[in-house]
């Protein structure tokens, strides 16, 4: 392929791409980035509409998508449009680029999406609009991308979800919203996704989740990342139904207690658990006991002060990691099983090194700060002996 010297015209501040530049070249990806490009001509891309197989042109000055260049493109299977300046999709905007199977569109000014924008992409599978303005879920725009197997709405402005928002997306796998600004989850909202396994509404501000809020996933619900909200109790009831969850994220939100019965209905599939950043101050003693799947647990930067292997007694022989860093734990002989469990742990997993070299605990009288990984038996066995 030839310089983009060669493939791009410089008329003033903007870039045109010359269509006689690439006439009789064999280019199956072709990336024009980081340009002053602002217009695609219609001719531009004529010649390549058997061959094309991968369009980039992400970092431009794009404003608008250039559909008429476009409906050449018979061949094209990823488009990327990223980090231009497009704010609207109109209709038929990608007419004729009837093998597109990925579309990025990251990081425009897209506030408004044509209900026939994606018109004639039946073998979409990808659709990328995170970090655009979109005050709400383009209902009318993807409910006709039947093959869609991944949706991004991450970093838009949306602030409510409905049952009816995600209608038609049969065979949806990932859906992203994280970072909008949604603060519930009410019923049924994603009982048409009856094929995602991985949901992300990271860092919005859900503080409330109806019961009934992820009926429908119940086969399919295997990720589930519900980290930097406002959530105060680990929704059991809400996720009773979820057999094969295995990732639990609900790190830095406001829980504050864990009931015993917490995992009961979903644990027996749950590999990963992510608490830190809470509020918890302690574990019951029976809120692991069917967790027999579980791999690694983080309750790193809570309030925790005792860790009793009692609690952890159900999983001690098959978990792999235990990080508990960050919190004010008392130095103790309850903390005696802990450190000989990292201590054994150390040459198996590189990750556990760290963690033991962060945990500290601390003595009451006087107050002190010690490391675990450096504090032998004894002293933890005699600071448990002042305090008591």
């Amino acid at each position: 392929m030839k310089n983009y010297g060669d493939i791009l015209k410089r008329p003033g501040v903007t870039c045109v791409v010359d269509s006689h530049a690439i006439s009789g070249l064999d280019i199956r990806h072709l990336i024009v980035s980081n340009t002053d490009l602002a217009v695609i001509e219609e001719s531009s891309l004529s010649a390549l509409e058997t061959k094309l197989e991968l369009l980039d042109l992400p970092q431009n000055r794009i404003q608008a998508v250039p559909t008429p260049a476009l409906k050449h493109l018979h061949a094209t299977r990823l488009l990327t449009l990223n980090h231009n300046d497009i704010t609207h999709i109109g209709p038929k905007a990608f007419e004729g680029m009837k093998s597109l199977a990925r579309l990025n569109l990251y990081d425009n000014r897209i506030n408004r999406i044509d209900a026939l924008a994606f018109s004639g992409l039946d073998t979409l599978e990808f659709l990328n609009l995170g970090h655009n303005h979109l005050q709400a879920v383009p209902i009318d725009a993807i409910k006709r991308l039947t093959n869609l197997t991944s949706l991004e709405l991450q970093e838009n402005k949306i602030t409510s979800i409905s049952e009816r928002d995600f209608a038609g997306l049969k065979n949806l796998d990932t859906l992203k919203l994280a970072h909008n600004f949604i603060t519930e989850l009410g019923p049924y909202v994603f009982k048409h996704l009856s094929k995602a396994s991985q949901l992300d509404l990271e860092g919005n501000r859900i503080n409330r989740l109806d019961n009934n809020a992820f009926k429908g996933l119940e086969d399919s619900l295997k990720w589930l990342k519900m980290a930097n909200n406002s959530i105060r109790e680990i929704p059991t009831v809400a996720l009773k139904d979820m057999h094969k969850l295995q990732e639990f994220d609900f790190k830095k939100n406001n829980i504050s207690e864990i009931k015993d019965d917490a995992f009961d209905m979903f644990g027996k599939t749950v590999k990963f658990v992510y608490l830190q950043g809470n509020q918890i101050s302690s574990l019951p003693v029976t809120v692991f006991g069917e967790m027999h799947s579980l791999d690694h647990i983080f309750l790193g930067n809570n309030k925790l002060e005792h860790l009793m292997r009692d609690v952890f007694q159900p999983i001690i022989d098959t978990v792999q990691i235990i990080d508990v860093q960050g919190n004010p734990l008392v130095c103790d002989c309850d903390l005696l099983w802990y450190k000989q469990w990292l201590s054994q742990k150390v040459g198996i997993h590189d990750s556990v090194k760290e963690i033991s070299l962060k945990t500290h605990c601390w003595t009451k009288k006087p107050k002190h700060e010690y490391s675990i990984s450096k504090n032998d038996d004894h002293t933890l066995h005699h600071h448990h002996l002042l305090r008591s």
